[in-house]
């Protein structure tokens, strides 16, 4: 995946043959947020088998790649440029996508994208 910026976080071993991710940093204390870098990051390690066991990777992008929701990411791309993506919300006010764009020429993207719903003031 075409990357820029930071290391990933968490961060996989390089080394061949070496499948070890290092999760200091993520822990009990961020609690459930992320940002979409860690998204991201997390799916640059399903595609390329770093989240292990392999399987379970490829269970995840045989998933993503049926996605049902094509109004975000996916709707952007036509074919023969496949999209394997995973919506969420949270009370309807923040949405989220996350997703590995994938190219005729093997080239992949991985996307992230979040909004928050404009919120009324209901004070008097």
């Amino acid at each position: 995946m075409r990357r820029t910026g930071r290391t990933p976080r968490p961060s996989v071993s390089r080394r061949p043959g070496s499948r070890t991710v290092d999760w200091t940093g993520v822990g009990a204390s961020r609690g459930t947020r992320t940002t979409a870098r860690d998204m991201v990051d997390l799916l640059e390690l399903i595609w390329t088998d770093h989240a292990e066991p392999a399987a379970a990777c490829a269970r995840v992008r045989a998933v993503m790649a049926r996605q049902l929701t094509r109004r975000r990411i996916a709707s952007t791309f036509r074919s023969p440029v496949r999209v394997a993506a995973k919506s969420g919300s949270l009370l309807g006010v923040i949405r989220n996508e996350v997703g590995v764009i994938s190219y005729p020429d093997g080239g992949r993207h991985g996307a992230a994208a979040g909004a928050v719903a404009a919120l009324r003031d209901e004070r008097p």
